[in-house]
């Protein structure tokens, strides 16, 4: 209900099988930056690498199965399952998603 007040009209996309990227609210993102930095200290990664962590972490939030249950434990889940660039790959189709829900709710806003 929340999302339609919003004006989003979509808060889930299939990623495949049974597996969605699920909307995050602001909240959530702030506390993806702040796990991907302790992740990036706990694991002695190195600065530049933050953003992997960050990715990382955004996608064990994002990914639900059909329940909405969290397919990865955590961002450390997600590093050790799946190399580099399909993490990158996977966050920028995030982004895509996320942005097509924020141009709906411009869209929205603007009529």
């Amino acid at each position: 209900m929340e999302n339609r007040l919003l004006g989003l009209s979509k808060r889930r996309w299939p990623l495949g099988g049974n597996q969605f990227f699920r909307l995050l609210s602001a909240y959530e993102m702030t506390r993806c930056a702040v796990e991907a930095a302790n992740l990036t200290e706990r694991l002695g990664m190195k600065k530049e690498e933050e953003a992997l962590a960050g990715n990382a972490v955004l996608l064990s939030m994002s990914i639900v199965d059909r329940k909405e249950n969290p397919v990865f434990p955590g961002g450390e889940a997600v590093l050790s399952a799946l190399p580099a660039e399909g993490i990158i790959s996977l966050a920028e189709r995030y982004a895509e998603c996320r942005d097509e829900a924020l141009g709906t709710l411009f869209e929205v806003k603007k009529n």
